[in-house]
């Protein structure tokens, strides 16, 4: 029995030294195939990449893989030399070949906070099935737990949970999500915590936090506050700041129509 606990403190011990968490690659990727939707990857060494010159996105480096994290998903690629092979449904049979690195345009915003890679790696590991793009459904089965999780993440600096607790405690704002599945949803109260999780991303300098500031402002009712926060997140570069104001402005343009 004592052998057989030693062959297991030493694997678990082999395992964890020889498994190397980064987020160091720095450079310019480039897909030649003009007609995909992504050919352009830009790695700046803090945990910070550009997605076609314009899209902020996070990554890690585990050994030889790399995992992207945009808007939504994640895309895997083996490293290979100065190329990048994609191997998940996202990327699959693309390949980024390392070209000089290019001048990143005036008006891209780049957040200058450093992205904890082990802190990051835990949020995949607790998100999708190691090695895949195959999401858990930990956040179904076990919500407590997997808020208790991604809240500590959160507290720890890493942004990207930040995004998801305030999802959750969105959803949980609105009654649930048999509630919101239902559209059965109580009237949206003042909540201190959004509004705390939000400014916590805006003080670190993460773009993302004004969409999630304008979506609650949204949410109360208070247009004008949301429409500011809304216009600051876009100008910022963050999608859903970008995405909610050109759907406001489209049912803004439905219903002066149907006079």
């Amino acid at each position: 029995m004592k052998k057989i606990l030693l062959i297991t403190s030493l694997f678990c011990q082999f395992t964890s030294f020889s498994q190397e968490t980064t987020n160091q690659l720095k450079g310019y990727y480039t897909n030649n195939h003009v007609d995909d939707l992504y050919t352009e990857l830009h790695f700046l060494g803090n945990g910070h990449a550009l997605i076609n010159n314009s899209y902020l996105s996070e990554y890690i480096q585990v050994n030889n893989q790399l995992y992207i994290f945009p808007d939504k998903g994640i895309f895997i690629f083996q490293i290979e030399d100065n190329k990048l092979k994609g191997i998940n449904s996202w990327v699959e049979n693309t390949e980024f070949v390392l070209k000089q690195t290019a001048e990143i345009e005036n008006n891209v915003y780049v957040p200058n906070y450093t992205i904890n890679p082990e802190l990051l790696y835990q949020f995949y590991t607790l998100n999708y099935e190691i090695g895949t793009d195959q999401i858990k459904m930990s956040f179904l089965t076990d919500s407590e737990k997997y808020t208790e999780d991604i809240e500590n993440l959160c507290n720890q600096g890493l942004n990207t949970a930040c995004v998801v607790l305030f999802g959750t405690k969105f959803i949980e704002a609105q009654g649930g999500l048999n509630s919101l599945l239902s559209n059965n949803n109580p009237d949206f109260k003042a909540n201190s915590e959004l509004e705390h999780i939000a400014q916590q991303l805006i003080d670190s300098g993460d773009p993302r936090g004004y969409g999630l500031l304008g979506t609650y402002y949204l949410a109360i009712k208070d247009e004008v506050k949301g429409y500011e926060a809304l216009t600051k997140g876009m100008e910022l570069g963050d999608l859903k700041s970008s995405n909610l104001l050109m759907e406001l402005e489209l049912n803004q343009l439905e219903s002066t129509s149907d006079y």
